[in-house]
């Protein structure tokens, strides 16, 4: 591991002669811009071009058949190329996917997530840290996203997560500064470790009501000023298990998240919009 790493001088990197695996760390934090993957090559190990800030383009040969956490991260998806004859990997819409399991390893700003069943899952980091991703809709069909698929996003202000959604791991969210809007969809049970950490700009967060567990710190410096908009009652919410500083500098009370939902006019509860998507409040004039 940490082959040539820090050696920022290597601006072209060509991969092949029978070489089947890129280690660990293997180029991590080199200023390397071309990447060349040869056919040989079957295994990216995770961070093997972490953090690479200068990559610009990569090309993937046919045998190429799993990339590692991180192992590319801050690569636009615009100059990615993955061979055709690749039955592994594919690259769709600025969206790189691992077609054995549906999982979408790596994407960009300017990603669309295809909405024809394709991806399954969102794996871990695949957008984390990009500064220019300001809003993102994840297609029905979808149901886990991965740890800290979108943490450090600084520019993301809303995302639009489907009813699909079964599973997340932790910090999903962590650091996500500008983030304003997020919806967790009534099939989630659990919300992990550090999911809302740092999102102090949060002003509309909608809760499902299948949430069973809230783990700790995943409230942790979330803006006190959110309207938190929960589907379920105030029964439901009291039975929901807390783990200790599950909501440490965050304005999330124990005793109620703030509104409850009701499908029938309630004056100070909540239901969704016409589109299904946002919540609105029922008040005396509806």
């Amino acid at each position: 591991s940490n082959t040539f790493g820090s050696f920022i001088k290597m601006k072209k990197v060509v991969i092949g002669g029978g070489v089947t695996t890129i280690q660990d760390s293997a180029f991590d934090y080199c200023d390397v811009e071309v990447v060349e993957i040869g056919d040989s090559v079957q295994t990216i190990a995770q961070n093997a071009f972490y953090l690479c800030s200068e990559l610009k383009t990569v090309s993937i040969g046919a045998g190429v058949q799993s990339l590692g956490s991180s192992s590319l991260l801050k690569v636009g998806l615009g100059n990615f190329t993955v061979a055709e004859s690749n039955p592994y990997l594919a690259v769709k819409d600025h969206c790189l996917i691992q077609k054995s399991d549906g999982t979408l390893i790596l994407g960009d700003e300017l990603s669309v997530i295809p909405a024809d069943g394709s991806v399954k899952k969102i794996g871990n980091s695949a957008f984390a840290n990009n500064t220019k991703l300001t809003e993102m809709r994840v297609p029905e069909g979808v149901t886990e996203l991965g740890s800290g698929v979108f943490s450090g996003c600084t520019a993301l202000v809303k995302v639009y997560l489907p009813q699909t959604l079964t599973t997340m791991d932790m910090s999903v969210f962590s650091d996500c500064t500008a983030l304003e809007r997020v919806n967790i969809p009534g099939k989630v049970r659990e919300i992990p470790m550090y999911t809302f950490e740092n999102c102090s700009s949060m002003k509309t967060l909608i809760l499902g009501r299948g949430i069973t567990a809230i783990k700790g710190f995943a409230f942790n410096g979330m803006s006190r000023s959110a309207a938190i908009y929960y589907e379920g009652t105030a029964t439901s919410w009291g039975s929901i298990s807390k783990a200790n500083y599950w909501n440490t500098n965050s304005g999330v009370s124990a005793s109620s998240p703030g509104r409850y939902y009701s499908e029938t006019k309630q004056v100070g509860y909540w239901h969704y919009d016409e589109n299904g998507e946002d919540p609105v409040l029922w008040t005396d004039e509806d």
